[in-house]
């Protein structure tokens, strides 16, 4: 097990690991499982691990007006500035300003998630289109720079519908 992290994340025992687990059966699927074992064997291997599962926090997938505690213009609604004016006041919902706080936390992020449609689910897109926030990890100066992005999947289908001869050949 410690040589599977050290081909993962060579050299990077001790920091901090943002797990985002995103399907919808948090308890029994295979996803919530390979989350579950990733949490262990990182922890195991002296990485600090917070896991987040979308389901169970119950993560409204939808930007809107809700992201915000105030509105520059409520009578016109422009996302991205909203945005900007709020990681320079510090106006984003408590929600969305507590996964921002994760982010900014975790040296690597690392999503388990089952692959839907050749995408990942909407709940973690709508996770990342809100999280991802301008002004606070792209534009004006700012970026990911330095952090990891892991990414586990799964898929519905068995091996042979994605060889030769399958479903998607």
């Amino acid at each position: 097990q410690e040589a599977i992290c050290q081909i993962l994340f060579p050299k990077m025992s001790g920091k901090n690991v943002l797990l985002i687990q995103a399907h919808p059966e948090s308890n029994r699927s295979m996803n919530a499982r390979l989350a579950k074992e990733a949490e262990s064997l990182l922890t195991g291997n002296g990485f600090t691990v917070r896991l987040i599962d979308l389901y169970d926090i119950k993560f409204d997938a939808v930007g809107g007006k809700n992201d915000f505690k105030t509105l520059d213009n409520p009578d016109c609604f422009d996302y991205q500035k909203e945005q900007k004016i709020a990681s320079e006041n510090g106006t984003f919902s408590d929600d969305l300003q507590e996964q921002i706080d994760l982010v900014k936390w975790a040296d690597i992020l690392y999503f388990q998630f089952p692959f839907y449609w050749f995408s990942i689910p909407a709940i973690l897109k709508g996770w990342i289109d809100r999280v991802m926030a301008y002004h606070v990890f792209y534009g004006g100066g700012k970026s990911l720079e330095g952090k990891k992005w892991f990414c586990s999947t799964t898929t519905g289908a068995p091996e042979d519908k994605y060889a030769e001869g399958g479903w998607w050949t």
